[in-house]
């Protein structure tokens, strides 16, 4: 056997015990999505603060599932990439997102956060019908990134391919993958899970379906024989940024609870709470004021602290002339949780400009005393 054909044998063994012996990563201590409970999920207001959550966890060259309508890859420029990676270094997170004038947006940090090396690849699941038609897929979503995108290049975009289920390609220089949950691939190793509520309303009103059966279908789909390991999650919601309704906050409250308990999203029929809130959303989204306010008698008095419920109750009242009843229970909401002080905002849009302009008032005083701390007596 020729010397060179023995060194080539000879390499490729040595190789192989080396491989073999590397010690490989134990994929068990992570959870299984929809098999195990995720007890540790970040919650976050602003679908930015992202950024800081995955920097503070140590987060590196990570896989992320991006499930929002927006893309997040508006480029920032070096001198901002910079100075995010300082407070980055010095751990100054609180900095990282409110120093004056900070650069990090809702549109940005997907950008930053591969910039500084958290992320390598994207997996973007968009709430979109593209992946319906799969053989016209790849033109819709191109066309969708040059009119709708965050001003990526046109042949960043027109080199992007189908492949494996999603358009992939560079966008802004990152490596992305656009799917949709049932399409998405298996995808080797840990992920980060970053989950935007406002996806929830987006794909109900795209399929016409109601927020509890979109939240079922989303789950089912990205969970199966997908087998996704989970380094980290995060649920974001949105509703101070505006992507989100106050009235679906319970969403992600129900995102985060079926996560910790997989047997509630993978059970034949949902927790009774859960769809007493899905069927009046659902009627309150058709429009009607009097039938959601009828309909919640009932629910109410099984469950009478049900924030969710209680919220929907005063939009209804908003709706159908109500005014005060509304105005307290929102009021009583923001005192037990600040979360719902944007509700305020929210409900005066609901209130009549013909008959109810004090309330109107009374609202959007309300909600600009619950953003400043003071309360005029």
């Amino acid at each position: 056997m020729p010397a060179t054909k023995k060194t080539l044998i000879y390499c490729f063994i040595c190789l192989s015990l080396i491989l073999s012996c590397t010690p490989q990563e134990d994929l068990s201590k992570y959870p299984v999505l929809g098999e195990d409970p995720l007890m540790n999920i970040s919650v976050l207001d602003v679908r930015s603060a992202s950024l800081a959550a995955w920097a503070r966890s140590g987060i590196r060259d990570a896989r992320v599932i991006h499930v929002s309508p927006d893309d997040a890859l508006d480029v920032m420029s070096p001198d901002d990439i910079r100075t995010i990676r300082e407070f980055v270094k010095v751990e100054e997170w609180d900095g990282l997102e409110n120093y004056p004038g900070s650069s990090v947006t809702e549109f940005n940090y997907l950008y930053a956060a591969a910039r500084l090396g958290i992320v390598k690849e994207i997996y973007w699941i968009i709430p979109y019908q593209f992946f319906d038609n799969i053989p016209l897929a790849e033109e819709k979503i191109k066309e969708y990134l040059k009119e709708e995108g965050g001003g990526f290049q046109t042949d960043e975009v027109d080199f992007m391919n189908m492949k494996d289920g999603c358009l992939s390609g560079i966008l802004s220089g990152i490596r992305i993958n656009i799917c949709s949950a049932r399409t998405m691939p298996l995808i080797d190793g840990p992920v980060v899970l970053s989950i935007d509520v406002s996806y929830f309303p987006v794909y109900a009103g795209e399929y016409k379906l109601s927020k509890l059966r979109t939240l079922k279908g989303f789950v089912d789909e990205i969970t199966f024989k997908k087998s996704l390991r989970i380094a980290h999650a995060d649920v974001s919601y949105g509703i101070a940024g505006g992507y989100t309704r106050p009235l679906h906050r319970y969403i992600g409250d129900e995102i985060i609870e079926g996560f910790g308990n997989p047997m509630l999203l993978k059970a034949d029929s949902p927790p009774e709470l859960w769809m007493f809130r899905d069927r009046a959303e659902n009627m309150f989204s058709g429009g009607e004021g009097t039938a959601v306010e009828d309909y919640l008698k009932e629910p109410l008095k099984q469950f009478p602290d049900d924030k969710p419920l209680l919220l929907l109750s005063a939009a209804a009242g908003a709706r159908t002339g109500n005014y005060g009843n509304s105005y307290n229970t929102v009021d009583e909401l923001c005192k037990r949780d600040t979360n719902y002080c944007h509700a305020f905002l929210y409900i005066s849009g609901l209130i009549s400009a013909d008959n109810g302009v004090e309330w109107k008032g009374r609202f959007l005083e309300r909600a600009k005393e619950s953003v400043t701390g003071s309360r005029s007596e």
